[in-house]
């Protein structure tokens, strides 16, 4: 009788509140399944999403069935939290089963007839050899790779690079070999049954260190360009018609002082090689434009730094999307790792990002998308921290690079590589360290999937936290718990994780061995879990007799008393005004009683006032898209009773259930991937999707009798535009605009009525755009049509 005394009641407030406008939102049905499984988790990767449902994990996107299930099989029990881990998960494999002292320079490449890449590392004093691993199977499981000599006698081997050097379709290697002053390259004869590869000199240079294949002279031979730390100078060689015939030297430079890392790649967009080089005792980092004829008499040297101490290693790339290259180094005496980004014109002077100043002896580097966000991250080693870490490239608009480490002790690298090494989807790294002899492998598990399954009796003995592997294709149990009601990182603490289950609150760094957090005081059962916004010492926890406060980090909790009862907490959610705060600290309480309902905290969760009665709350997320800014207004979602606004003082505005049927709300999140405020609420009824609809303000305009509709909305291979009620065939534009106003991509012809047209979400110069929201206006002998599409990743 209470329930249904309070939904009266819930009815009366809702009709007495003062109601403010709220925009109009449309709910659309996602098909993950062909059931619509109950539905308690949504989590997003770049790439993709995951849900968890009654029947386990899904995989995909969009809104027509696009989703595949993920080992559904086993533990074959719903899945109510899911952990998308970005920034850590590197699992460390030292691969050579005797040790390589010496060991410096490192590439990446396919050697052998099999699809997975092997590695071939170049070993200096003692060590005076080159060899190759050869890749046994996917997976940090794999046993020590097989070792295979290249030649055992390379006096003071130092760099390698990979390439076709003789044009017969597999892998060779160029190597600087040191102590001969001499570069030499290695034919690859596998699996011919024979200890060494035939060598061939390439030719002289003094105490060379940096080597690079490239063809130089665009004559279809691969080239190789060359640095002499001893004579200051740098090269290239030009390949014979036969590469085991004598190559033809050209100095590029004779007078940049102990030259490093060296590099080929078009830098000034002349579609012709350039040459990028570092000089250690100069701090120069130089790139020399290349001249005609192809390179053999004149190269014009430009600085892009002229005071970067002990500037060792070079790598060179597209970094933030604009097709122009931009120059990362290593400076050694710095201790630094720096990007620079050239301009509109590279001879002019070049923007430049530290991203690490704090990185002893910084020497190897290298680069690739290792979080799978579509932007390359450079990864380095600093040889005396015994450091490997890696950088994520920042999104368009911003210039912070942030460190993750993935080894604090990998001994003194001196050589690293990145690529996808167990072919599974992302980009691995190998260090060597020539001191400790070490050939290492980090298997990137940068996109490690964790979740929490049960089947809601906390009886289950399966019930706990298990992660996924791509390799295998299923999920492996990391650690039993009792109904674990959710799994999550601390957003200020990189790496360490919380579990609230029907055991209490644990936490843990390796989601593997976990420790309780308040057991003396906490209640058994905790629900829900809170983080100050910057400061990481706070925390809130809603447990099944109220909430309690930590300002210690977990070490101490206290029950938090003022204005909370004692009743269930499903969800606490920070709420924050714009542009500037006061923020709020939301929760929803409640056992279906007369204390059910939303509360507020002022001043981060110690006192809290009940601002709106509404019984069997569950979910809270903030509404960000709203006309009035200075107001906070919050999705709140019930059991039975769909999804309703509120704001920060209780103002009620209205139901979101237009497309959604009166479900229990277990959870509603935000895409973080893209440009636009698409809400997912997961469901008794299965996952639905939100859109706001409103009106572009692309341009002034009127409406005539023709309507533009865009399908499928939102999209992501491609969207089409099909026009109906036009009156007469003429000639017709199709204008998209990004969210600032900008025209990205315009269509110009004859359209008539029933025409369609298809855009694949590439600019004018055929360059993919972002996802978010894009604004299309259709314009036909003064007839327009406007509206919006969404890409999505």
């Amino acid at each position: 009788m209470e329930t249904v005394k309070g939904l009266c009641l819930l009815v009366g407030i809702a009709l007495l509140l003062p109601v403010h406008a709220a925009n109009a939102y449309q709910w659309y049905h996602v098909a993950v399944d062909t059931i619509d499984y109950p539905t308690y988790e949504i989590q997003f990767g770049p790439e993709m999403a995951y849900v968890g449902t009654e029947a386990g994990v899904y995989r995909g996107y969009g809104l027509n069935g696009s989703w595949e299930g993920m080992g559904l099989d086993y533990p074959g029990l719903g899945a109510y939290s899911i952990l998308y881990l970005r920034g850590a998960g590197w699992e460390k494999q030292v691969i050579n089963e005797s040790l390589l002292y010496g060991a410096t320079g490192v590439g990446i490449a396919t050697i052998d007839a099999f699809d997975f890449p092997d590695v071939v590392v170049a070993a200096f004093p003692p060590g005076n050899c080159a060899v190759w691993y050869e890749n046994p199977r996917p997976g940090p499981s794999a046993p020590h790779w097989t070792e295979h000599d290249v030649d055992p006698d390379a006096l003071g081997a130092r760099e390698v690079s990979l390439a076709d050097i003789d044009r017969d379709g597999d892998i060779d290697i160029a190597a600087a070999l040191r102590d001969e002053d001499l570069i030499v390259w290695y034919e690859n004869i596998v699996p011919a049954p024979v200890i060494t590869w035939p060598m061939y000199e390439i030719g002289p240079m003094a105490g060379p260190r940096g080597v690079f294949a490239a063809d130089i002279n665009e004559d279809d031979r691969l080239d190789v360009v060359a640095g002499g730390m001893n004579n200051d100078t740098v090269g290239w060689f030009e390949a014979p018609l036969d590469p085991t015939d004598p190559w033809m030297f050209h100095t590029v430079d004779d007078s940049l002082d102990a030259v490093k890392g060296v590099f080929a790649i078009d830098v000034d967009g002349d579609e012709d090689l350039d040459i990028v080089a570092a000089g250690r005792e100069a701090g120069d980092v130089v790139w020399y434009e290349q001249g005609i004829p192809h390179g053999r008499q004149s190269w014009d040297k430009h600085y892009i730094d002229d005071d970067l101490a002990g500037v060792v290693s070079v790598w060179c790339g597209d970094l933030t999307g604009d097709e122009r290259p931009e120059v990362a180094v290593t400076a050694k005496y710095a201790a630094k790792v720096v990007v620079y980004e050239q301009l509109a014109d590279p001879t002019l002077p070049w923007n430049v990002t530290v991203l690490d100043a704090a990185l002893p002896e910084a020497c190897p580097i290298s680069a690739a998308d290792f979080d799978g966000d579509g932007r390359t991250d450079i990864v380095a080693a600093g040889r005396e921290a015994g450091v490997v870490a890696w950088y994520r490239s920042p999104p368009e608009g911003s210039n912070y690079w942030q460190k993750f480490v993935i080894d604090n002790a990998a001994g003194h690298s001196m050589g690293i590589a990145a690529g996808d090494l167990d072919n599974d989807g992302d980009a691995d790294v190998v260090a060597t360290a020539k001191d400790e002899g070490t050939v290492t492998v980090y298997w990137n598990d940068l996109r490690d999937i964790y979740c929490a399954f049960t089947d809601g009796t906390g009886l289950c003995e399966s019930d706990g936290i298990y992660r996924w592997h791509d390799t295998t294709e299923e999920w492996v149990a990391t650690w039993w718990c009792p109904r674990p009601f959710f799994v999550c990182e601390h957003p200020l603490v990189p790496g360490q994780c919380y579990c609230g289950n029907f055991g209490g609150f644990f936490t843990s760094t390796d989601l593997t061995v976990w420790q309780e957090l308040g057991a003396a005081t906490l209640p058994d059962t905790v629900t829900a879990c809170w983080f100050h916004p910057t400061d990481p010492n706070v925390m809130l926890v809603g447990t099944c007799r109220g909430m309690y406060r930590t300002t210690d980090f977990g070490l101490t909790w206290a029950l938090v008393n003022e204005g909370v009862s004692d009743l269930p907490v499903m969800d606490i959610e920070t709420g924050q005004s714009m542009p500037v705060p006061p923020w709020f600290v939301f929760a929803s309480i409640g056992d279906g009683s007369f204390s059910d309902g939303v509360f507020r905290s002022d001043n981060e969760g110690v006192d809290w006032q009940r601002i709106l009665f509404m019984p069997f709350p569950t979910d809270l997320l903030q509404d960000y898209e709203r006309s009035d800014m200075t107001r906070t207004v919050m999705f709140l979602g019930f059991r039975g009773a769909g999804i309703h606004r509120i704001d920060h003082s209780g103002f009620y505005s209205g139901n979101l259930n237009t497309g959604l049927p009166n479900l229990i709300i277990y959870r509603m999140r935000y895409d973080p991937y893209i440009d636009t405020l698409a809400v997912y609420g997961c469901t008794d009824g299965g996952l639905y999707l939100c859109m706001l609809l409103e009106p572009t303000d692309v341009g002034p305009g009127v409406s005539g009798t023709a309507v533009c509709r865009a399908s499928p909305n939102p999209w992501r291979d491609r969207v089409g535009f099909s026009v109906t009620g036009l009156r007469r065939t003429g000639p017709a534009s199709l204008r998209v605009f990004d969210i600032a106003g900008r025209e990205v991509w315009s269509w110009h012809g004859t359209l008539s009525s029933g025409a369609s047209l298809q855009w694949d979400g590439r600019d004018a110069h055929g360059r993919p755009l972002a996802s978010g929201v894009y604004f299309y206006r259709v314009e036909l002998a003064g007839e327009i049509q406007e509206g919006k599409v969404v890409h999505l990743r």
